[in-house]
């Protein structure tokens, strides 16, 4: 299959079904696939793709784009990504490297992403989100045992009248044989002037896992003349 041409007034709501996508959107794409076996249904397995997308100024849901690229390839259940950019008002994101899907590979995808206004972000999943965040990521491994570690940052982050002014967290996450309910979570977080059910806390401290549905904490909560562990 290979398609080549122009996206002009495009409405991601009509396309999706999805009201909250509202919006238009433009631009150029050039795509070479090919699906084999295709009796047998179209699998990650049976696919190879070439893809190149250049969006110009178009809106998502009330997102704004100012312009997006996107060059990659895909084969033997991995991608290759050469560029990911997304740049806009309310959202920019940066990605290259590989994605290795298969038993074999190894992968090694560096992903930045940050967002001036998380309430743009959230209108889009119906979540009433507030604040500022930056995402940073490397994700390795394979099908076997994929991985991503890194870095998350958050100011004047709000939700459903918990927040706090700014959280530092470092994860990481694997996810084995690509089964996200056997993922393993490990995060370390220090946050300052934390709203919790209507307290306030000077300063978190905390270790999470989550793992098998199970969370275990070990978390520190302090206030100008007392503590809590």
């Amino acid at each position: 299959v290979t398609a080549e041409g122009t996206i002009a007034d495009l409405n991601p709501a009509v396309a999706s079904g999805r009201p909250a996508l509202d919006g238009t959107v433009a631009g150029t794409v050039a795509v070479t696939a090919t699906i084999r076996e295709l009796s047998a249904g179209v699998t990650p397995e049976r696919l190879d793709a070439s893809v190149r997308l250049s969006l110009e100024p178009s809106t998502v849901g009330g997102l704004a784009i100012e312009r997006a690229m996107l060059d990659a390839d895909y084969h033997d259940n991995a991608g290759e990504v050469r560029q990911l950019d997304v740049a806009g008002r309310d959202l920019n994101v940066n990605a290259s490297g590989t994605l290795a899907l298969n038993d074999t590979g190894e992968s090694n995808l560096v992903v930045h992403a940050d967002s001036p206004s998380l309430a743009e972000l959230g209108a889009l999943f119906e979540v009433p989100l507030e604040g500022i965040a930056r995402v940073d990521a490397r994700v390795t491994g394979n099908r076997r045992n994929l991985r991503a570690a890194g870095t998350l940052v958050g100011n004047g982050l709000e939700y459903q009248g918990n927040g706090a002014l700014v959280v530092n967290t470092d994860y990481d996450v694997s996810v084995p044989d690509l089964a996200v309910d056997r993922a393993t979570v490990t995060a370390e977080t220090s946050a300052t002037f934390v709203t919790v059910g209507g307290q306030n806390i000077n300063r978190l401290d905390a270790r999470t896992t989550y793992e098998q549905k199970t969370l275990t904490f070990d978390a520190t909560a302090t206030q100008p003349e007392r503590s809590l562990s």
